[in-house]
């Protein structure tokens, strides 16, 4: 039976973030939505970020942990810790329409069997310019719907999606399927809780009226070795998970590395080198010896 105003807890992961994270604070004191908590899950930052949300936001609940556990485990310290209904989850770096957890309520109370529902997400600074609505699951990677395009309506329909990364979680499938997997650390942990979800037999809905804005990095912003190597083994070991046609995704996986290898090889850009490699080598760790 549907609930006027479920409880919900409204969880934002932190990492030396401390603007981002300050502004997106200040943007979900303005939401119009009667039951809600706010909890931030610090990983371990070193900017003075604590401080400043203790002494601006004393109402929202800081969790503060030791080190970086990544985004994975880091969300999963957050949810557990959590009594509400539903787990709003949220990147640090987003501002939201007042009316946002409003519309996400009320789709996820239209079906039971809905496990996420998730907002519109426009580039920030922009009044239509689409980020995300919504993701689908393609032979080797992802599909962003609508990115880059002008919203005139052609996602303003409720709908089914594969995926997204942020929106409103119903904490009892969190329970019953178990959090996200750590292993993936930070890149596509999402995309595998929403296949493992619809694996189960539930949901992932995409949910129009909901807006919010959400931070671009430039296109051509370099990623760390780390955060290359966690981008080119995570697509792996997700069709390792949810056993993809491997055959076909090995042949594409390949032209990948042999397409990235060659750009940062010509352009002198070793740490993703570097980490694109050490992926690789990860993957065939794990063929050989499992794991």
């Amino acid at each position: 039976m549907a609930e006027a105003s479920p409880k919900v807890s409204v969880m934002v992961l932190n990492w030396n973030g401390k603007g981002d994270t300050l502004e997106c604070l200040s943007s979900l004191a303005r939401l119009d939505y009667p039951d809600y908590e706010v909890v931030v899950v610090d990983n371990g930052s070193t900017d003075g970020s604590q401080q400043e949300i203790k002494k601006g936001f004393p109402k929202v609940r800081l969790i503060e942990n030791k080190e970086n556990l990544g985004f994975a485990e880091g969300c999963n310290v957050g949810i557990r810790s959590t009594e509400g209904k539903y787990v709003l989850l949220l990147n640090n770096d987003m501002t939201f329409d007042p009316r946002m957890l409003m519309e996400l309520v009320l789709v996820s109370e239209s079906d039971d069997k809905i496990a996420l529902s998730a907002p519109k997400l426009y580039v920030y600074g922009t009044k239509d310019v689409i980020s995300h609505a919504g993701g689908m699951l393609r032979t080797y990677g992802t599909l962003t719907r609508g990115y880059g395009e002008k919203d005139i309506g052609q996602y303003d329909r409720k709908t089914d999606i594969d995926f997204l990364g942020v929106g409103l979680m119903r904490r009892s499938i969190f329970d019953e399927i178990g959090g996200f997997d750590k292993e993936f650390f930070i890149y596509m942990e999402d995309v595998d809780w929403c296949l493992r979800a619809k694996e189960a037999g539930y949901r992932i809905v995409f949910a129009p009226k909901a807006v919010c804005w959400h931070k671009e990095a430039a296109a051509t912003k370099r990623m760390s070795e780390k955060a290359r190597f966690h981008s080119e083994k995570n697509i792996v070991l997700l069709a390792f998970k949810h056993k993809f046609n491997l055959p076909e995704f090995f042949i594409l996986d390949l032209l990948h590395f042999l397409k990235i290898t060659a750009t940062y090889v010509l352009t002198g850009n070793l740490p993703e080198l570097k980490g694109a490699w050490r992926a690789k080598f990860w993957v065939l760790k794990r063929i050989l010896f499992g794991g």
